[in-house]
């Protein structure tokens, strides 16, 4: 059995020509809430940096057209942070 983030699966089954279909769309997988983002050295600079990045993206608008685009915005966070999968899981 193969696992992929749904953005991958998406992406694959639009390259296959109609010859893949997503199956169990919406339905629990086991795996919870996916969180992805960028990784610094705790306490690093960088990290504030990074932020204050992706809150000019989601405060523009471009986060959300960029998950449109990729067919994630199903996925989207409510606002950009630090450690937001802190105590998410389950």
């Amino acid at each position: 059995m193969l696992f992929l983030f749904s953005g991958t699966l998406t992406y694959f089954i639009e390259q296959a020509n109609g010859q893949l279909e997503l199956s169990g769309k919406g339905q629990k997988n086991g795996f919870g809430d996916i969180f992805q983002g960028t990784v610094v050295p705790k306490g690093s600079e960088l990290g504030k940096v990074v932020l204050e990045g992706y809150k000019t993206l989601y405060e523009n608008g471009t986060y959300a057209a960029i998950m449109k685009k990729w067919q994630l915005d199903g996925n989207m966070i409510s606002e950009p942070g630090f450690n937001l999968a802190k105590g998410a899981a389950k």
